[in-house]
């Protein structure tokens, strides 16, 4: 995935208003460690508003030292991190990334 300009502006648009209740969980799926773009910026914005927002990372090849998680953002991920679908519209999913990767890791192929 790389990081959409759409997706910035909408942090920072609801986490910077008072009235935005919004909690936000980003899965930010990347190669390596120094593949994670916008990473000061986003761990900044987790810092000022960490009850409303929450990042994880996911690596398919992580360091020896990675403590996150590995592999692939797919239903296992999604569940483990995203509120149940029982909730209807109180839950909000917006996906950016290859179209052929989502189509294999979010589908049952």
């Amino acid at each position: 995935m790389i990081f959409s300009t759409p997706l910035w502006q909408i942090l920072q648009h609801a986490l910077a208003s008072r009235h935005n209740t919004t909690k936000f969980t980003l899965l930010y799926s990347n190669v390596s460690e120094s593949d994670i773009l916008m990473r000061e910026q986003l761990e900044a914005l987790k810092k000022q508003h960490p009850d409303k927002f929450n990042i994880i990372y996911v690596l398919d090849q992580p360091p020896e030292n990675w403590n996150g998680s590995t592999g692939f953002i797919g239903k296992e991920l999604l569940k483990e991190h995203v509120a149940s679908p029982t909730l209807d519209e109180k839950v909000k999913v917006f996906v950016c990334g290859r179209l052929y990767c989502l189509r294999f890791h979010l589908t049952d192929n």
